[in-house]
């Protein structure tokens, strides 16, 4: 147990109730902590930290109002959200459910000297951003994204006092995570049908004005439906860095790239280093793993997927400019 929290409510078997929310539009507000924090993290636990700043939430058992049972535990850590599957019987009858609680006082709370991001800033921003999201996906549910079953609120109670934490159920993806496998088991063609899925499904996000911002191996699910084992399906998850809306002026937007879909030949060319997030290497057992999903000339790959692709918003001079303007390190690469 950590000092000044109790231990983990999200525990196998527990039944919890919780009530349809509205969560508030995302925010930039910042989510460092301030002078103020630092002094009230002199004086309280975490725990009394959360009590000090629960505010009461109407809770009424009523046609919004669902039970839940926690079933199995999947990430359950200090320093971020807390992940469980779980049953709801009047939502999904016997399927799994993944629960997602943002609960500020399982997230960093650091010491007094730190510049960490505020626990509460941090559970706040992930969860509107990521309701965000899956709102904004709609169409995509049950594809490249899980299906989403909405956002809700959860009155945790202990000896002598209660507090509310906001939580989102979505699909339980029967997948592997992709940073958990061994790329060397995938010959170079699998791999790079997978990345071409990879490339694909984050276009398809930016299609709908939303942008990951944390497009990694340890963000996304591979999916195997047949015996052979051959990955078939790849789902990203972890929104809670993401944003609705494109990183490009407003009048740029509505001029060349508001409602389109922007080739990965912009998005994805190499000087802007989307890519490397494929490329690693590890140090184990004193000497350098090569643990790369990516092996290969990225920009011919690119060029020989896509170039030709009529999926796509022509490419005109002036998005070429605004995407690529900026790299001056060589000329636009181009296949031999």
């Amino acid at each position: 147990m950590i000092i000044g929290k109790p231990p983990t409510p999200y525990v196998k078997g527990s039944w919890l109730q919780i009530n349809a929310h509205v969560p508030a539009s995302p925010t930039h507000n910042g989510r460092l902590i301030t002078k103020e924090d630092q002094e009230e993290m002199r004086k309280l636990s975490p725990l009394q930290r959360c009590l000090q700043r629960h505010h009461a939430r109407p809770s009424s058992i009523g046609p919004n109002t669902l039970s839940i049972l926690i079933a199995e535990e999947v990430q359950l850590r200090d320093g971020g959200a807390q992940v469980v599957s779980v049953r709801a019987p009047d939502l999904a009858g016997q399927q799994s459910l993944i629960a997602k609680f943002y609960d500020p006082l399982y997230y960093k709370h650091g010491n007094p000297g730190d510049i960490d991001g505020d626990p509460f800033r941090c559970a706040k921003h992930d969860y509107c951003h990521e309701t965000a999201v899956y709102e904004a996906l709609g169409d995509l549910h049950g594809t490249v994204v899980p299906t989403y079953y909405g956002s809700y609120a959860c009155d945790l109670t202990g000896p002598e006092w209660t507090r509310s934490v906001y939580l989102i159920l979505i699909e339980f993806i029967s997948g592997r995570c992709m940073r958990d496998l061994d790329p060397h088991n995938f010959p170079q063609p699998e791999r790079q049908t997978i990345m071409k899925m990879i490339v694909e499904a984050d276009s398809a996000l930016y299609a709908h004005d939303v942008i990951h911002r944390d497009l990694h191996p340890r963000n996304i699910l591979l999916c195997s439906e047949n015996e052979s084992g051959e990955i078939q399906r790849i789902v990203l998850i972890d929104f809670g860095k993401a944003d609705v809306g494109r990183n490009l002026p407003d009048v740029y937007t509505r001029k060349y790239t508001s409602g389109i879909r922007v080739s990965p030949l912009l998005r994805w060319d190499e000087r802007r280093k989307h890519h490397r997030k494929f490329v690693e290497y590890r140090w184990v057992e004193n000497q350098w793993i090569d643990l790369s999903w990516v092996d290969w000339d990225w920009q011919s790959w690119l060029y020989s997927c896509w170039e030709n692709s009529r999926h796509y918003a022509q490419i005109t001079p002036e998005m070429r400019q605004k995407w690529l303007g900026s790299y001056r390190t060589r000329p636009l690469p181009m296949p031999t």
